[in-house]
């Protein structure tokens, strides 16, 4: 029996012989618990019965974006589409590592012997994919080139069809791993580390993340009291600065904490972006005794230092008028 996702792609690109048959498939889905609906708009759509959809809902037919290996060759391929008496592969690669991205056609598919893919063949197929720069597009069914990302982007990491994890995506380093400034893998809890190594980029595909996901990494930073700060790449407590005319505190130029209330202006802002902003005086503490303690021990190393003339207590004054 197919899932709700699976009458739903299928009909997405056939429609009923007739108002009949369409209305007789609405109701026998209904009868699953699934909600079916025909939307496809094209001029001449593939036609079926109510007989022929039984016969494609009751069968083993691979689906959409499966990835499945053809057992009587060994051949890997992606599901194109899917029709009820054929399905469609749209890249395949043999035993041998030849890759062909001609559409395949499979009749009758109820009788093709085929069997869900292994990792370890869809680990091969990926990285062939890669080194074409070319990546599975789930939405169209189709190749299209490989998406490399920006610093800071959010990501969806994918083995092939299969999605991995979903993050906010920081580089790929000199030994061609990439690097996430956090991941939410879907075996895993949240991570965010700012610098998450995931393994080699050839091993993976990379897409941009649908709104759905997006809504699903918020979540999980708001479970641990958390947000990602996107403009500060940075993860940050939830609501972290105060609210307008509030008290917060920050470390001057003297080295001295102050209190001050948030009025928005420039200053407030600029002190909120680079982190010298604190909710409580014992983080601005904290933090102001790692910055003598780090200074000290810089000031042991060789050749640290040099001739500099001090000013004035009243060029001081006049200095620290421009400084936040």
């Amino acid at each position: 029996m197919k899932s709700s996702q699976h009458v739903h792609s299928f009909l997405s690109s056939v429609r009923g012989n007739g108002e009949i048959d369409e209305l007789a498939i609405i109701q026998y889905c209904a009868g699953f618990g699934i909600k079916a609906e025909f939307f496809n708009t094209e001029k001449e759509p593939l036609k079926i019965t109510f007989e022929q959809f039984k016969a494609w809902f009751s069968c083993d037919f691979p689906q959409k974006n499966d990835v499945i290996t053809l057992n009587d060759t060994g051949v890997v391929g992606i599901v194109e589409k899917v029709g009820y008496n054929s399905f469609f592969i749209g890249v395949s690669l043999s035993p041998s590592g030849e890759m062909d991205t001609t559409s395949m056609e499979f009749t009758e598919p109820h009788k093709a012997a085929f069997r869900s893919a292994t990792e370890e063949e869809m680990v091969r197929m990926q990285i062939r994919l890669y080194e074409a720069g070319l990546s599975w597009n789930k939405k169209f069914g189709k190749l299209t080139d490989r998406f490399m990302p920006i610093n800071n982007s959010l990501i969806r990491i994918s083995l092939l069809t299969k999605r991995v994890g979903i993050g906010v995506f920081k580089e790929i380093d000199a030994d061609g791993n990439i690097i996430m400034y956090c991941i939410k893998m879907e075996d895993g809890p949240l991570r965010y580390s700012l610098c998450e190594n995931i393994g080699k980029a050839i091993d993976f595909q990379i897409d941009m993340i649908n709104n759905a996901e997006r809504q699903i990494l918020k979540q999980e930073f708001a479970k641990i009291g958390k947000a990602w700060n996107g403009h500060e790449k940075r993860v940050e407590p939830i609501d972290f600065r105060v609210a307008s005319g509030k008290g917060y505190y920050y470390i001057d130029n003297y080295l001295e904490i102050i209190k001050t209330n948030d009025n928005r202006k420039p200053k407030d802002l600029k002190r909120f972006c680079c982190g010298n902003y604190y909710t409580n005086r014992e983080e601005a503490e904290e933090i102001l005794q790692q910055t003598i303690s780090t200074r000290k021990m810089q000031l042991l190393r060789p050749g640290t230092g040099g001739n500099i003339t001090v000013p004035s207590k009243r060029g001081r004054k006049k200095a620290s008028e421009n400084i936040l």
